[in-house]
């Protein structure tokens, strides 16, 4: 998922895990190639205690909300960063699959307690917002995908935040998940941007990560 704002260049990388040293290096190698500002990276599967394994010096300065032991969804982390003179409060989430709405109220009150107007929240949400336009399924009895919870479209109103892949590919169907049990494919990857913050120069695609181990 590559987005363009403002001259900055950020990609968001679903990993499905860096234990192993070839597909880590072969990982941050193809990363750094790529010329990124911002690299977010979700699903390492790497413990607190390892994050040694995730530092790489051609990368810059390295953040991470790493547990000390697996664990579902559930990560906030938060970073202020500067683009010239501008603030802008980069949220990177994994939503949790249960209680969504006490998530995303943690979510917005956090925001607000840091008090930064410019805002970007990126990550995995682990649902979708439209049943119509981010959901289908290969099988006639279709799984009921739950949509995204009050707490979500509050946060999203109070701080002016909107879908910017949405915004930019109205009419546009393309997805981020595919449920192998439920075959069925969802849109549950996004980027919220304040709305006054998207330019018409802005871009953002999402492209099939092909990394081998």
């Amino acid at each position: 998922e590559i987005i363009m704002e403002q001259g900055l260049k950020l990609v968001l990388i679903n990993v499905n895990g860096l234990n192993i040293p070839t597909k880590r290096r072969r990982m941050l190698s193809k990363i750094e190639k790529q010329k990124m500002d911002v690299v977010c990276l979700q699903e390492v599967h790497i413990k607190k205690q390892d994050e040694s394994l995730l530092q790489y010096k051609k990368l810059g300065k390295l953040y991470t909300t790493l547990a000390e032991e697996k664990e579902s969804g559930r990560i906030i982390l938060i970073v202020e960063l500067f683009v010239g003179r501008k603030s802008i409060l980069l949220v990177g989430i994994y939503a949790p699959n249960k209680n969504q709405s006490e998530f995303y109220k943690n979510t917005h009150d956090k925001i607000i307690e840091l008090g930064n107007q410019n805002v970007c929240v990126i990550g995995d949400y682990n649902t979708i917002v439209d049943i119509q336009k981010d959901y289908t399924s290969e099988q006639k009895c279709k799984f009921k995908r739950n949509i995204l919870p009050k707490a979500f479209f509050e946060m999203s109103e109070e701080l002016n935040l909107m879908d910017l892949w949405r915004t930019l590919n109205p009419g546009v169907t393309q997805f981020t998940f595919y449920s192998n049990p439920h075959k069925s494919w969802s849109r549950i990857d996004m980027q919220l941007e304040d709305k006054k913050a998207i330019k018409p120069q802005a871009q953002m695609a999402y492209q099939e990560n092909s990394t081998k181990i």
